[in-house]
């Protein structure tokens, strides 16, 4: 069991601060096992540089206070494999970042059951595209959990996140963390500001769950937030679905397609959209 570096890099996991892989140059970072812990990660930092980063054999990396960015202005991957668990507990709004500044390009690949990326922690989140390119893969029975997820926020902002596979799924729940100004559900928004996309692509059986439970109110999925952004959606395949549920005295979960942007949602050859809870809003 090791986690074994080559090239360009700066700090181990398992040595504190915050571990680099890739920061001017070509650097990667191979786990085969083991428990390690590190105030932040960052794969791929400066522009031109390349961090790649592969966990498999139940991996478990724990990140503290500066999170987990996968594409600061670089190009950065992450495949969190063979069980492996990455848990990221920062600030708010900061534990993961994949595709971060404009011109970084940033992927994130969850694969194999057992197999998790978890963002915890009080107003947790997880960004794809923020101003640059940003990926997030959840195959063959892959988790993801998280109280948000923000898929292409800023003008040059372009995110996509693809659920594939029977048992894949994304969770957005207040199970690691809830707001810090207010009783709400998970959201997930796609396509925020002018000029930014994002895109949502549930198949072959995947699902992504979006929860509010006991008083809290208005979990959701959005479509194309402000004027000039793009959200868009596609549910394919039998088994393949995004439910949107409040269980409790809580109310209105919704789906919103086009609030001031352009947003679509297709659902094909048997996928399926539930929207359940008091007060539903479509």
């Amino acid at each position: 069991m090791a986690i074994i570096y080559s090239g360009n890099y700066l700090y181990a996991v398992d040595n504190g601060g915050v571990a680099h892989v890739g920061i001017t140059g070509v650097g990667s970072l191979v786990g085969n096992g083991g428990i390690y812990t590190t105030d932040g990660a960052v794969f791929g930092v400066y522009a031109g540089s390349t961090g790649t980063v592969s966990l498999s054999n139940n991996t478990q990396i724990d990140i503290g206070a500066y999170g987990l960015i996968v594409g600061l202005s670089g190009r950065g991957t992450a495949t969190i494999g063979g069980g492996s668990v990455v848990n990221s507990a920062s600030y708010a709004y900061s534990n993961v970042r994949i595709g971060r500044n404009a011109g970084s390009v940033g992927i994130v690949t969850v694969t194999g059951v057992g197999s998790e990326l978890n963002s915890i922690g009080i107003d947790n989140n997880i960004g794809i595209g923020r101003e640059g390119t940003g990926t997030l893969n959840v195959l063959a029975g892959g988790l993801v959990t998280s109280l948000r997820l923000g898929v292409g926020r800023e003008g040059a902002g372009t995110g996509t996140v693809n659920i594939s596979g029977a048992s894949s799924r994304i969770e957005l729940s207040t199970a690691n963390g809830g707001y810090g100004y207010g009783a709400y559900g998970g959201f997930a928004s796609f396509g925020r500001n002018a000029g930014s996309r994002g895109t949502l692509n549930v198949t072959a059986g995947g699902v992504l769950e979006i929860l509010g439970s006991g008083a809290e109110t208005d979990p959701g999925l959005r479509f194309g937030r402000n004027q000039g952004s793009v959200g868009v959606g596609v549910v394919d395949g039998l088994g393949s679905r995004i439910d949107i549920t409040q269980v409790g005295l809580g109310s209105d979960p919704a789906l919103l397609i086009g609030v001031q942007g352009d947003g679509t949602l297709t659902v094909r050859n048997g996928g399926a959209v539930n929207i359940t809870g008091n007060n539903a809003t479509l």
